[in-house]
């Protein structure tokens, strides 16, 4: 129960940011902690009807289906970006996952999120006993237009498709 209403607290603080998320874009520029993509996503298994999956998990021993993901960009003060990637559901086995971003959205093949984005940008994460993790990164650069669109979990682990800004 207690993890129901912690996930129902974390999906409703989501879900309460999201509408600023269509604010403009000066708006966002003008406060950091404003955010400018805002996805939460439960893993599924892979589809092919589904060609873009919100997040798909293609191994389910290390990335469970129906585990969340909450995935924030947020642009900073000088032209710089902060992206944070917040999971539960995880295995509470203090495994340690690598996450990156990557080029195209989520599809049902690890292959289909393209290669790595040009500027790494690395959210490393260690999964508690609770089976929560969370990975965050600040640098002094944002996406180009439409070059980054998923965040990948370990090697093809699993894929959060996110329309960076």
């Amino acid at each position: 129960m207690r993890f129901r209403y912690a996930l129902g607290a974390a999906a409703a603080a989501a879900l309460s940011i999201v509408p600023m998320a269509l604010a403009t874009p000066a708006r966002a520029a003008a406060d950091p902690f404003f955010p400018v993509a805002v996805v939460l996503g439960r893993f599924a298994a892979p589809d092919p009807a589904e060609p873009e999956p919100a997040a798909v998990t293609y191994d389910p021993a290390a990335v469970p289906v129906g585990a969340w993901a909450l995935v924030t960009e947020r642009h900073l003060d000088g032209g710089g970006t902060r992206v944070i990637l917040r999971l539960r559901g995880l295995p509470g086995d203090g495994r340690a996952y690598e996450a990156r971003v990557h080029t195209k959205t989520c599809g049902p093949r690890p292959a289909d999120a393209g290669p790595e984005y040009a500027k790494p940008l690395k959210l490393d994460f260690t999964a508690d006993r609770l089976g929560r993790g969370m990975g965050e990164a600040a640098v002094g650069w944002r996406f180009g237009a439409g070059g980054a669109r998923s965040v990948v979990i370990g090697d093809g682990l699993a894929c959060v498709s996110v329309r960076f800004v």
